[in-house]
């Protein structure tokens, strides 16, 4: 048992050692401007491509520049920060209705 205990401790160890390394390269690449720089790149590279700027798999609905299902997650993410102190039943209604509303003309569309 006192054997596998310090194996733990050891692996506990390096695991930690290496996400703090991790840390500090992540932390000087965000710091070195490169980061904003291939985000602009990719961004500008999928709009120009007609693609969906977030997950880059879809085509972006026409004036957009994302796909019909990442604006879908989108609302329901802001959606879900109005909810906090609201009628939460009431939005989540809201939600829903308008979630099979964009599913149903999206069928409609593809077909």
């Amino acid at each position: 048992m006192r054997k596998n205990s310090i194996n733990a401790q050891l692996w506990q160890s390096k695991l930690e050692e290496a996400r703090r390394k991790n840390r500090e390269k992540q932390r000087k690449y965000r710091e070195s401007g490169h980061a904003a720089q291939a985000f602009k790149e990719r961004y500008a590279l999928l709009k120009s491509k007609g693609l969906c700027v977030r997950c880059g798999k879809e085509d972006a609905d026409k004036g957009r520049v994302l796909c019909w299902r990442c604006r879908l997650n989108d609302r329901d993410r802001r959606i879900g920060v109005k909810i906090e102190g609201q009628d939460t039943e009431g939005w989540a209604r809201k939600r829903e209705k308008a979630r099979q509303q964009m599913l149903k003309f999206h069928a409609r569309r593809k077909v």
